[in-house]
């Protein structure tokens, strides 16, 4: 068996470790504010589609690159873009059930973000 003793390690030393990165950090822009809320229900069949973006500080959406699919039907057209937030008006009855939007968006540097959401048309 080894021995037990009360002796102390030699000195540790402790020393200052500066972290560097070669790369660029990740810019992240999210949604929110979503219309229809995300899993809410709703009896209108012409819903506003619409959400606001939350953007870092000095970054700018690509106005030319918004797409909003709405159960895989592109309703971009029908989308008006602001500086933080956007909003599409239907031009169709959505049926009763379940949808799902999903919203492709680009900022100026051409960096890709998506995001998605479902909501539910119900019968009166």
């Amino acid at each position: 068996m080894g021995e037990v003793t009360d002796k102390v390690s030699p000195k540790l030393e402790i020393v200052q470790t500066v972290k560097t990165s070669t790369t660029s950090s990740q810019i992240v822009i999210t949604l929110k504010d979503y219309e229809p809320s995300k899993d809410s229900k709703t009896f209108e069949t012409k819903p506003n589609i619409s959400a606001n973006f939350v953007l870092p500080e000095l970054v700018k959406l690509d106005p030319l690159k918004l797409k909003v699919l709405v159960d895989e039907n592109d309703i971009s057209k029908t989308c008006k873009l602001e500086t933080t937030s956007f909003k599409c008006t239907l031009e169709k009855d959505l049926e009763i059930g379940q949808h799902k939007v999903s919203v492709e968006f680009f900022d100026d540097k051409g960096n890709k973000f998506q995001d998605s959401w479902s909501f539910e048309v119900e019968q009166e």
